[in-house]
Protein backbone atom coordinates (compact mmCIF):
# COMPACT_ATOMS: atom_id res chain seq x y z
CA UNK A 1 0.00 0.00 0.00
CA UNK A 2 1.40 3.64 -0.67
CA UNK A 3 2.25 5.59 1.84
CA UNK A 4 0.22 9.16 2.13
CA UNK A 5 2.87 12.26 2.10
CA UNK A 6 3.61 13.54 5.56
CA UNK A 7 3.26 16.85 5.25
CA UNK A 8 -0.69 16.67 3.58
CA UNK A 9 -1.65 14.59 6.74
CA UNK A 10 -0.18 17.04 9.02
CA UNK A 11 -2.08 19.32 7.22
CA UNK A 12 -5.33 17.99 7.14
CA UNK A 13 -4.84 16.84 10.29
CA UNK A 14 -4.14 20.33 11.38
CA UNK A 15 -7.36 21.60 9.63
CA UNK A 16 -9.57 19.08 11.43
CA UNK A 17 -8.03 20.68 14.84
CA UNK A 18 -9.04 24.30 13.75
CA UNK A 19 -12.79 22.83 12.60
CA UNK A 20 -13.49 21.17 16.15
CA UNK A 21 -12.11 23.89 17.89
CA UNK A 22 -14.51 26.14 16.06
CA UNK A 23 -17.03 24.10 16.91
CA UNK A 24 -16.74 23.78 20.08
CA UNK A 25 -15.11 27.83 20.78
CA UNK A 26 -17.49 29.05 18.50
CA UNK A 27 -20.95 28.17 19.83
CA UNK A 28 -24.51 29.78 19.63
CA UNK A 29 -26.04 29.75 23.10
CA UNK A 30 -29.41 30.98 23.82
CA UNK A 31 -30.70 31.04 27.28
CA UNK A 32 -33.61 32.25 29.33
CA UNK A 33 -35.16 33.86 32.55
CA UNK A 34 -31.48 35.17 33.77
CA UNK A 35 -32.71 36.79 37.32
CA UNK A 36 -29.56 39.63 37.64
CA UNK A 37 -28.04 39.98 40.94
CA UNK A 38 -28.46 43.42 42.60
CA UNK A 39 -27.50 45.18 45.65
CA UNK A 40 -30.89 46.13 46.68
CA UNK A 41 -33.33 42.93 48.02
CA UNK A 42 -36.65 44.35 46.45
CA UNK A 43 -34.61 45.15 43.37
CA UNK A 44 -35.55 42.46 40.75
CA UNK A 45 -33.85 42.35 37.50
CA UNK A 46 -34.62 39.85 34.61
CA UNK A 47 -33.38 39.22 31.55
CA UNK A 48 -36.08 37.42 29.47
CA UNK A 49 -33.76 35.35 26.90
CA UNK A 50 -30.44 36.46 25.25
CA UNK A 51 -29.07 34.79 22.17
CA UNK A 52 -25.39 34.84 21.43
CA UNK A 53 -23.74 33.96 18.16
CA UNK A 54 -20.52 32.78 17.83
CA UNK A 55 -19.24 32.48 21.58
CA UNK A 56 -16.41 31.05 22.32
CA UNK A 57 -18.00 30.70 26.30
CA UNK A 58 -20.17 28.17 27.41
CA UNK A 59 -23.99 28.71 28.38
CA UNK A 60 -22.69 27.96 32.08
CA UNK A 61 -20.72 31.30 31.59
CA UNK A 62 -22.14 33.19 29.99
CA UNK A 63 -25.01 33.08 32.44
CA UNK A 64 -22.83 33.41 35.27
CA UNK A 65 -21.72 36.58 33.26
CA UNK A 66 -25.05 38.16 32.76
CA UNK A 67 -26.20 37.00 36.19
CA UNK A 68 -23.85 39.28 38.30
CA UNK A 69 -23.02 36.28 40.99
CA UNK A 70 -19.45 36.46 40.00
CA UNK A 71 -16.87 38.47 42.04
CA UNK A 72 -16.00 41.70 40.45
CA UNK A 73 -12.32 40.08 39.81
CA UNK A 74 -13.68 36.41 38.16
CA UNK A 75 -16.73 38.89 36.93
CA UNK A 76 -14.18 40.87 35.03
CA UNK A 77 -11.97 38.19 33.99
CA UNK A 78 -14.71 36.53 32.35
CA UNK A 79 -15.82 39.93 30.14
CA UNK A 80 -12.01 40.31 28.77
CA UNK A 81 -12.01 36.58 27.44
CA UNK A 82 -15.38 37.05 25.97
CA UNK A 83 -16.09 37.09 22.13
CA UNK A 84 -19.06 36.36 20.53
CA UNK A 85 -20.43 37.83 16.95
CA UNK A 86 -23.53 38.94 18.19
CA UNK A 87 -25.26 38.86 21.44
CA UNK A 88 -29.22 39.63 21.69
CA UNK A 89 -31.69 40.38 24.31
CA UNK A 90 -35.10 41.56 23.23
CA UNK A 91 -35.97 42.20 27.41
CA UNK A 92 -35.07 43.45 30.00
CA UNK A 93 -37.33 44.00 32.87
CA UNK A 94 -36.12 45.95 36.04
CA UNK A 95 -38.98 46.00 39.38
CA UNK A 96 -38.18 48.07 42.48
CA UNK A 97 -40.02 49.69 44.93
CA UNK A 98 -39.72 52.93 42.82
CA UNK A 99 -40.91 51.59 39.75
CA UNK A 100 -40.28 49.16 36.59
CA UNK A 101 -38.08 49.67 33.37
CA UNK A 102 -38.50 47.44 30.34
CA UNK A 103 -35.24 47.68 28.24
CA UNK A 104 -36.39 46.86 24.39
CA UNK A 105 -33.69 45.52 22.39
CA UNK A 106 -30.20 45.15 23.25
CA UNK A 107 -28.05 44.23 20.81
CA UNK A 108 -24.21 44.12 20.79
CA UNK A 109 -22.78 43.02 17.61
CA UNK A 110 -18.89 42.31 17.38
CA UNK A 111 -18.32 41.84 20.73
CA UNK A 112 -14.45 41.43 21.35
CA UNK A 113 -12.30 40.83 25.30
CA UNK A 114 -13.99 43.89 25.82
CA UNK A 115 -14.30 45.91 22.87
CA UNK A 116 -18.14 46.09 21.01
CA UNK A 117 -18.07 47.18 17.13
CA UNK A 118 -21.95 48.35 17.91
CA UNK A 119 -24.15 48.50 20.44
CA UNK A 120 -27.83 49.05 20.46
CA UNK A 121 -30.70 50.02 22.44
CA UNK A 122 -33.86 50.38 21.04
CA UNK A 123 -35.97 51.75 24.14
CA UNK A 124 -36.88 51.84 27.55
CA UNK A 125 -39.94 52.52 29.08
CA UNK A 126 -40.29 53.83 32.60
CA UNK A 127 -43.40 52.87 35.05
CA UNK A 128 -44.30 53.82 38.61
CA UNK A 129 -45.79 51.10 40.47
CA UNK A 130 -48.37 53.97 42.05
CA UNK A 131 -49.21 55.72 38.62
CA UNK A 132 -47.96 58.90 37.26
CA UNK A 133 -47.57 60.46 40.32
CA UNK A 134 -44.16 59.40 40.90
CA UNK A 135 -43.26 59.51 37.29
CA UNK A 136 -41.98 57.45 34.26
CA UNK A 137 -41.67 58.57 31.05
CA UNK A 138 -39.98 56.91 27.48
CA UNK A 139 -36.02 56.58 26.88
CA UNK A 140 -35.46 56.53 22.61
CA UNK A 141 -33.14 54.63 20.61
CA UNK A 142 -29.17 54.67 21.54
CA UNK A 143 -26.40 53.50 19.05
CA UNK A 144 -22.45 53.70 19.57
CA UNK A 145 -19.57 52.32 17.29
CA UNK A 146 -16.48 50.66 18.30
CA UNK A 147 -17.00 50.96 22.17
CA UNK A 148 -13.91 49.81 24.35
CA UNK A 149 -14.72 48.64 27.56
CA UNK A 150 -11.71 46.96 28.21
CA UNK A 151 -9.93 49.68 30.01
CA UNK A 152 -13.72 49.90 32.35
CA UNK A 153 -13.79 46.24 33.08
CA UNK A 154 -9.90 45.89 34.05
CA UNK A 155 -11.04 48.39 36.62
CA UNK A 156 -13.82 47.28 37.95
CA UNK A 157 -12.14 44.27 38.46
CA UNK A 158 -9.16 45.38 40.35
CA UNK A 159 -8.23 48.43 43.04
CA UNK A 160 -5.60 49.42 40.53
CA UNK A 161 -6.58 50.10 36.50
CA UNK A 162 -7.73 52.89 34.55
CA UNK A 163 -9.86 54.49 32.62
CA UNK A 164 -9.54 56.86 29.86
CA UNK A 165 -12.26 56.81 27.68
CA UNK A 166 -14.17 54.56 25.75
CA UNK A 167 -12.59 54.96 21.97
CA UNK A 168 -15.97 55.54 20.46
CA UNK A 169 -15.97 56.83 16.74
CA UNK A 170 -19.93 57.45 16.17
CA UNK A 171 -23.12 58.07 19.35
CA UNK A 172 -26.32 58.94 18.65
CA UNK A 173 -29.07 59.26 21.38
CA UNK A 174 -32.93 59.92 19.71
CA UNK A 175 -33.75 61.74 23.59
CA UNK A 176 -36.11 60.95 26.22
CA UNK A 177 -39.40 62.22 27.61
CA UNK A 178 -39.47 61.60 31.45
CA UNK A 179 -41.32 63.04 34.63
CA UNK A 180 -39.05 62.84 38.12
CA UNK A 181 -40.45 63.70 41.21
CA UNK A 182 -39.62 66.40 43.19
CA UNK A 183 -38.96 66.10 46.90
CA UNK A 184 -39.93 69.08 49.72
CA UNK A 185 -37.56 70.91 51.49
CA UNK A 186 -37.73 68.06 54.41
CA UNK A 187 -36.38 65.61 52.18
CA UNK A 188 -40.13 63.74 52.00
CA UNK A 189 -41.79 63.49 48.07
CA UNK A 190 -43.49 66.63 46.92
CA UNK A 191 -46.27 64.65 44.96
CA UNK A 192 -45.27 67.29 41.99
CA UNK A 193 -42.95 65.98 39.07
CA UNK A 194 -40.46 67.55 37.12
CA UNK A 195 -40.66 67.54 32.87
CA UNK A 196 -37.32 66.68 31.45
CA UNK A 197 -37.41 66.32 27.65
CA UNK A 198 -34.15 65.43 26.28
CA UNK A 199 -33.87 66.72 22.97
CA UNK A 200 -31.49 63.88 20.46
CA UNK A 201 -27.58 63.49 20.49
CA UNK A 202 -24.82 62.85 17.85
CA UNK A 203 -21.16 62.06 17.94
CA UNK A 204 -18.26 61.66 15.95
CA UNK A 205 -14.88 61.49 16.70
CA UNK A 206 -11.75 59.96 14.96
CA UNK A 207 -8.31 58.53 16.22
CA UNK A 208 -4.82 58.57 15.71
CA UNK A 209 -4.24 55.33 17.63
CA UNK A 210 -5.67 55.77 20.86
CA UNK A 211 -5.71 59.19 20.72
CA UNK A 212 -8.99 61.56 19.82
CA UNK A 213 -7.49 63.77 16.78
CA UNK A 214 -11.44 64.94 15.66
CA UNK A 215 -13.90 65.73 17.92
CA UNK A 216 -17.80 66.89 17.01
CA UNK A 217 -20.82 66.81 19.29
CA UNK A 218 -24.26 68.25 18.58
CA UNK A 219 -26.47 67.97 21.28
CA UNK A 220 -30.54 69.19 19.93
CA UNK A 221 -31.46 70.59 23.74
CA UNK A 222 -32.36 69.80 27.05
CA UNK A 223 -35.54 71.23 28.79
CA UNK A 224 -36.65 71.70 32.23
CA UNK A 225 -39.92 72.45 33.41
CA UNK A 226 -41.57 72.34 36.78
CA UNK A 227 -45.27 72.82 38.05
CA UNK A 228 -46.35 76.12 38.51
CA UNK A 229 -47.08 75.73 42.24
CA UNK A 230 -43.66 74.15 43.01
CA UNK A 231 -40.99 76.25 45.32
CA UNK A 232 -38.78 75.59 41.58
CA UNK A 233 -41.30 76.80 39.63
CA UNK A 234 -42.29 79.53 40.99
CA UNK A 235 -38.43 80.74 41.28
CA UNK A 236 -38.08 79.99 37.58
CA UNK A 237 -41.31 81.99 36.98
CA UNK A 238 -40.10 85.09 40.05
CA UNK A 239 -37.17 84.96 37.22
CA UNK A 240 -38.94 85.29 34.64
CA UNK A 241 -39.05 81.93 32.90
CA UNK A 242 -41.75 79.05 32.46
CA UNK A 243 -38.61 76.25 31.41
CA UNK A 244 -34.68 76.24 31.13
CA UNK A 245 -33.70 74.94 27.52
CA UNK A 246 -30.10 74.09 26.85
CA UNK A 247 -28.21 73.23 23.74
CA UNK A 248 -24.86 72.47 22.77
CA UNK A 249 -22.00 71.98 20.13
CA UNK A 250 -18.47 71.91 20.14
CA UNK A 251 -15.49 70.00 17.62
CA UNK A 252 -11.81 69.51 18.21
CA UNK A 253 -8.79 68.65 16.35
CA UNK A 254 -5.56 67.63 18.08
CA UNK A 255 -2.41 66.79 16.25
CA UNK A 256 -0.80 63.87 18.09
CA UNK A 257 2.62 64.18 17.01
CA UNK A 258 3.12 67.97 17.74
CA UNK A 259 0.48 67.49 20.74
CA UNK A 260 -1.82 70.36 20.32
CA UNK A 261 -5.34 70.65 20.60
CA UNK A 262 -7.29 73.28 19.22
CA UNK A 263 -11.08 73.74 20.47
CA UNK A 264 -12.90 74.94 17.23
CA UNK A 265 -15.59 75.83 18.87
CA UNK A 266 -17.68 74.46 22.29
CA UNK A 267 -21.19 76.46 22.67
CA UNK A 268 -23.55 76.08 25.65
CA UNK A 269 -26.53 78.26 23.97
CA UNK A 270 -29.86 78.63 26.47
CA UNK A 271 -32.52 80.40 23.99
CA UNK A 272 -33.86 83.63 25.30
CA UNK A 273 -31.54 83.75 28.15
CA UNK A 274 -27.35 83.37 26.99
CA UNK A 275 -25.46 81.95 24.80
CA UNK A 276 -21.42 80.79 25.66
CA UNK A 277 -18.74 80.12 23.49
CA UNK A 278 -15.70 78.93 24.02
CA UNK A 279 -12.34 78.40 21.90
CA UNK A 280 -8.68 78.00 22.06
CA UNK A 281 -5.88 76.39 21.16
CA UNK A 282 -3.85 73.94 23.91
CA UNK A 283 -0.10 72.69 23.59
CA UNK A 284 1.46 69.73 24.90
CA UNK A 285 -1.40 67.45 24.98
CA UNK A 286 -0.34 64.29 26.92
CA UNK A 287 -0.93 61.37 24.66
CA UNK A 288 -1.19 58.43 26.92
CA UNK A 289 -3.04 59.55 30.55
CA UNK A 290 -3.26 57.13 33.09
CA UNK A 291 -6.55 57.84 35.47
CA UNK A 292 -5.68 55.24 37.80
CA UNK A 293 -3.02 57.41 39.48
CA UNK A 294 -5.09 61.05 40.24
CA UNK A 295 -1.97 62.31 41.23
CA UNK A 296 0.15 61.63 37.88
CA UNK A 297 -2.95 62.98 35.67
CA UNK A 298 -3.49 65.85 37.30
CA UNK A 299 0.56 66.60 37.45
CA UNK A 300 0.02 65.81 33.48
CA UNK A 301 -2.45 68.37 33.03
CA UNK A 302 -1.28 71.07 34.49
CA UNK A 303 2.16 70.43 32.54
CA UNK A 304 -0.37 71.24 29.51
CA UNK A 305 0.28 74.94 27.82
CA UNK A 306 -2.28 77.66 27.14
CA UNK A 307 -1.23 79.52 23.38
CA UNK A 308 -4.76 81.36 23.29
CA UNK A 309 -8.36 81.35 24.65
CA UNK A 310 -11.56 83.38 23.51
CA UNK A 311 -15.04 83.45 25.76
CA UNK A 312 -17.74 85.26 23.85
CA UNK A 313 -20.73 85.90 25.89
CA UNK A 314 -23.97 87.16 23.72
CA UNK A 315 -26.76 87.67 25.60
CA UNK A 316 -30.86 87.30 24.65
CA UNK A 317 -32.70 87.91 27.76
CA UNK A 318 -31.42 86.69 30.99
CA UNK A 319 -28.91 90.06 31.86
CA UNK A 320 -32.34 91.81 31.73
CA UNK A 321 -33.99 89.39 33.58
CA UNK A 322 -31.14 89.09 36.08
CA UNK A 323 -31.34 93.14 36.63
CA UNK A 324 -35.18 93.48 36.95
CA UNK A 325 -35.39 89.91 39.69
CA UNK A 326 -32.26 91.38 41.43
CA UNK A 327 -34.40 95.49 41.42
CA UNK A 328 -37.11 93.65 42.46
CA UNK A 329 -35.76 91.90 45.52
CA UNK A 330 -34.61 95.56 46.37
CA UNK A 331 -37.29 97.44 45.72
CA UNK A 332 -35.71 99.62 43.11
CA UNK A 333 -35.80 100.39 39.27
CA UNK A 334 -33.82 98.45 37.09
CA UNK A 335 -32.59 101.67 36.06
CA UNK A 336 -31.33 102.36 39.14
CA UNK A 337 -29.32 98.89 39.62
CA UNK A 338 -27.55 99.84 36.29
CA UNK A 339 -26.37 103.20 37.87
CA UNK A 340 -24.96 100.87 40.96
CA UNK A 341 -23.54 98.81 38.67
CA UNK A 342 -21.19 101.23 36.41
CA UNK A 343 -19.00 102.75 39.05
CA UNK A 344 -18.33 99.36 40.04
CA UNK A 345 -16.56 98.69 36.61
CA UNK A 346 -14.22 101.63 37.26
CA UNK A 347 -12.56 99.65 39.95
CA UNK A 348 -11.32 97.08 37.55
CA UNK A 349 -8.34 99.02 36.79
CA UNK A 350 -6.84 99.36 40.11
CA UNK A 351 -8.07 95.83 40.84
CA UNK A 352 -5.54 94.71 37.61
CA UNK A 353 -2.55 96.83 38.62
CA UNK A 354 -2.62 97.78 34.93
CA UNK A 355 -4.25 100.89 33.63
CA UNK A 356 -4.59 100.42 30.38
CA UNK A 357 -5.55 96.55 30.15
CA UNK A 358 -7.77 97.69 33.37
CA UNK A 359 -9.23 100.37 31.18
CA UNK A 360 -10.04 98.13 28.58
CA UNK A 361 -11.86 95.68 30.23
CA UNK A 362 -13.80 98.33 32.47
CA UNK A 363 -15.15 100.55 28.98
CA UNK A 364 -16.57 96.60 27.63
CA UNK A 365 -18.27 95.48 30.59
CA UNK A 366 -19.51 98.74 31.35
CA UNK A 367 -21.03 99.15 27.39
CA UNK A 368 -22.55 95.63 27.75
CA UNK A 369 -24.18 96.72 31.05
CA UNK A 370 -25.62 99.72 29.57
CA UNK A 371 -26.88 97.89 26.34
CA UNK A 372 -26.05 94.17 26.61
CA UNK A 373 -25.67 92.29 23.57
CA UNK A 374 -22.49 90.44 23.52
CA UNK A 375 -19.10 90.72 25.11
CA UNK A 376 -16.04 88.92 24.03
CA UNK A 377 -12.81 88.34 26.14
CA UNK A 378 -9.82 86.93 24.04
CA UNK A 379 -6.18 85.92 26.58
CA UNK A 380 -3.38 85.13 24.72
CA UNK A 381 0.45 83.81 25.81
CA UNK A 382 3.33 86.66 25.31
CA UNK A 383 5.32 85.07 23.65
CA UNK A 384 5.47 80.94 24.94
CA UNK A 385 2.36 79.26 25.61
CA UNK A 386 1.88 79.71 29.42
CA UNK A 387 1.84 76.41 31.39
CA UNK A 388 -1.27 75.53 33.10
CA UNK A 389 0.58 75.40 36.22
CA UNK A 390 1.81 78.97 36.41
CA UNK A 391 -2.07 80.68 36.46
CA UNK A 392 -2.04 77.64 39.87
CA UNK A 393 0.66 79.71 41.43
CA UNK A 394 -0.10 83.30 40.47
CA UNK A 395 -0.72 85.62 44.10
CA UNK A 396 -1.96 88.90 41.64
CA UNK A 397 -3.74 89.58 38.50
CA UNK A 398 -0.51 91.85 37.92
CA UNK A 399 2.26 88.40 37.41
CA UNK A 400 -0.74 87.22 35.29
CA UNK A 401 -0.67 90.04 33.04
CA UNK A 402 3.39 89.81 32.81
CA UNK A 403 2.59 85.97 31.09
CA UNK A 404 -0.84 87.23 28.73
CA UNK A 405 -2.42 89.82 26.60
CA UNK A 406 -6.25 90.57 27.56
CA UNK A 407 -8.41 92.14 25.56
CA UNK A 408 -12.06 92.70 25.72
CA UNK A 409 -15.03 94.18 23.73
CA UNK A 410 -18.66 94.31 23.56
CA UNK A 411 -21.69 94.69 21.59
CA UNK A 412 -19.46 93.55 18.54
Amino acid sequence: MRKMPVKPILAIAGLTLVAGASVAFAADVSLDNISVKTDEPNHKVVIKHVDVKGSNLSADDIKKLLSGELADKDEAALAQKLKADQISIPEIDSISDKGTAKIAAVVLTGVDSGKVAKLDIASADLTALDGSKDGGGHIGAFHAENANFSKLIKASGSAGGGFSGLGLTALSFQGADLQIPLDSEGGAASGKLMHLVVQPLTMSANYDGDFPSKFDVAFQGLTISFPSDSTQGAALKAFGYDSVQVLLHGSSTCDKGAKTCTLSELTIDSPNALSLSLSGTIGNVQTNVDSSDPSAAMTQALSQTLSSVQLKVVNSGLVEKGIAFYAAQKHMQPAAVKAQLAPMTAMIPMMLGDPAVGSKLANALSTFIATPKSLTLVVKAKGAPVPFSDFATLSNPAELLQKVSIDAVANQ
